[in-house]
């Protein structure tokens, strides 16, 4: 992994957790429209709310910050989570509340940064 990946995993985390923390979040889907609430795609046109992975999915589309940098960043939950989940959408799905999820990003986030230092 070199620099580039790991800052740009780190600002994946970033983009997701703002997102989250602003009241856009969801469970049990990527992505719901913000009219209706309809389970979509992350990309889908008129999505209004998404869990940490959709969240982290638009984020890497939108930061054009490319599939290992994606990878990197969904590890990085992963080792990072306290829920006892080995996949993303679980721990999102048993969280209680979004802060919950937003502050483990913003953590994970600072991680990446720090080994970088």
């Amino acid at each position: 992994m070199n620099n580039t990946t790991e800052l740009k995993a780190a600002e994946i985390l970033e983009s997701a957790a703002a997102v989250i923390q602003g009241g856009f979040w969801t469970q049990a889907a990527f992505a719901r429209t913000a009219i209706g609430g309809r389970p979509v795609g992350h990309d889908t046109v008129g999505a209004g709310c998404w869990c940490a992975l959709g969240a982290m999915r638009e984020a890497a589309d939108t930061l054009r910050a490319g599939h290992l940098a994606y990878e990197l960043a969904e590890k990085t939950i992963e080792r990072r989570s306290d829920v006892g989940f080995a996949r993303v959408p679980g721990w999102n799905d048993a969280a209680s509340e979004p802060m919950e999820v937003a502050q483990a990003m913003w953590e994970a986030a600072a991680a990446l940064k720090e080994a970088k230092q």
